[in-house]
């Protein structure tokens, strides 16, 4: 059964409203479970994370790798943005950077599936990472080991590049 302990590292509150961000997570993930498992996601109030915020989980189907990364929130369609297929247990960078037209996936430094945003308001009032809310239940928790968790309230699609080699250099992921 996961290590919940380690599975779920955080939670806390921020009165933050966003429209930008970027998450950067160095993450093994060690299973694929049903349930939404989600790497980060961000709410407001007791509301669901992907009407008042958004979530990057795994989806709601069983996979025999992480192959499927599900990236969805206020003003942006829920779906698949992960073209790679890692194996379980495999430390991988994962960056999520949101400007106000776009969301952008790059697993390892290389990019993958991008979609359109419409520019919302999202809210981080609560925050979780290895979890995910959906109304006033905390979903099941990832089955993953986190190494190191920066997420930026604001736009780092410049910086973006840089942020992973630092990140690299240090973990020597890829």
């Amino acid at each position: 059964p996961p290590d919940i302990v380690r599975s779920f590292s955080r939670m806390g509150t921020s009165s933050t409203a966003i429209t930008e961000s970027a998450y950067f997570g160095v993450v093994a993930v060690e299973s694929s479970a049903t349930a939404w498992r989600a790497l980060f996601s961000a709410r407001e109030g007791a509301l669901n994370d992907y009407e008042t915020g958004f979530t990057i989980d795994l989806g709601a189907s069983a996979q025999a790798s992480f192959k499927f990364l599900n990236y969805e929130g206020e003003g942006f369609s829920s779906g698949d943005v992960m073209t790679s297929d890692i194996a379980f247990d495999t430390q991988t960078l994962v960056c999520c950077t949101m400007t106000t037209s776009a969301c952008q996936l790059h697993i390892n430094g290389t990019s993958e599936t991008s979609k359109a945003n419409d520019g919302s308001t999202k809210s981080m009032e609560n925050l979780q990472i290895g979890a995910r809310f959906y109304a006033t239940a905390t979903l099941a928790f990832i089955d993953a080991d986190f190494q190191e968790v920066i997420v930026y309230p604001t736009d780092q699609t410049s910086n973006r590049a840089g942020i992973e080699t630092n990140i690299n250099d240090y973990y020597s992921i890829y």
